[in-house]
């Protein structure tokens, strides 16, 4: 990841994010959350390109990347899911 960034491959970057959020945490086999899986879901088929969950314990975050032409899309269909407005951080 930190080559991809360097380089400025930011999609790479996305992508193996994708990659190593799904290999470490399974958040899409087992939420820990509740809406978590769906949530990711969602941001993806709205121009997401990869995220992960940080944090432990009984709280976290979805750390998402996207492009910025495709981050507004992303923040809807996270509010459409119940997700508050103020509750994103660019």
């Amino acid at each position: 990841m930190k080559a991809a960034l360097l380089s400025g491959e930011l999609r790479k970057f996305g992508l193996l994010l994708h990659e190593a959020g799904r290999s470490r945490s399974g958040f899409l086999q087992k939420s820990p959350m509740g809406k978590i899986d769906e949530m990711y879901e969602a941001a993806l088929r709205n121009g997401a390109v990869g995220g992960k969950i940080t944090g432990a314990g009984g709280g976290g975050f979805l750390l998402l990347f996207c492009q910025q032409g495709y981050q507004q899309n992303v923040r809807e269909s996270l509010v459409a899911l119940g997700r508050p407005r103020d509750g994103f951080r660019i």
